[in-house]
């Protein structure tokens, strides 16, 4: 009977803590591929920090967590395609811990579209 008021108190306990981890956790960027191609070597860059991701075919997402520490900055994202490299910046603002959750749409033109939530 205890282990099973201990189970239920640390449930507890990480269910309300989900706020905090929130506020206090790693920021994600959300990368949409709408190129009409695939698209690789992908990695998002927030001042001195670099997360790479895998390829996305088009129509395709995925998301990060950044997990290193960087001071507030614009994102940049490089990627390569079949019509050559490309190294363009976000129209977007994150800092290095909680409610940032940027999604970061590439179309046809390659220049980044910027969807931004704060929780």
């Amino acid at each position: 009977m205890i282990f099973f008021g201990a189970f239920l108190f640390g449930i507890a306990g990480y269910v309300l803590s989900a706020p905090i981890r929130d506020i206090l956790g790693s920021p994600k960027v959300t990368v949409v591929n709408l190129t009409e191609e695939p698209i690789h070597d992908i990695t998002v860059v927030l001042g001195p920090t670099e997360t790479k991701m895998e390829s996305l075919k088009e129509n395709q997402f995925r998301t990060v967590k950044i997990r290193k520490n960087f001071h507030e900055t614009a994102p940049r994202i490089r990627w390569s395609d079949s019509t050559g490299n490309y190294d363009e910046w976000a129209d977007d603002y994150i800092q290095d811990y909680g409610f940032y959750h940027s999604t970061i749409i590439l179309p046809t033109s390659r220049k980044p579209l910027v969807i931004w939530e704060a929780r």
